[in-house]
């Protein structure tokens, strides 16, 4: 099974590779225009996948780098509220 982006771009070589072969044999009366069609079935579906894939691992980073961007938030409060309470303490 194909899972990586990197894998699915090296498929996407073969298959152009492979086409470009089938459209010369093609042309010299050796393949049929069926073989052609998968070939290229073929390749838009991968790079429909990969786009996909793509898509996905860019909401996951967004949402990676949002909660990454809230506990900041978080860490930053309590260091404030922490200084407030030191500060209280000191003061007393």
């Amino acid at each position: 099974m194909i899972g990586s982006t990197p894998e699915l771009m090296n498929s996407i070589v073969q298959l152009t590779e492979r086409l470009q072969q089938l459209q010369a044999q093609s042309e010299a009366g050796m393949t049929s225009n069926d073989t052609i069609h998968q070939v290229k079935s073929s390749i838009d579906q991968l790079r429909k996948t990969v786009k996909e894939g793509h898509d996905a691992t860019m909401s996951r980073f967004k949402t990676g780098q949002g909660c990454l961007d809230e506990l900041r938030e978080t860490q930053a409060a309590i260091l404030d509220r922490l200084d407030d309470i030191k500060n209280t303490q000191v003061a007393t």
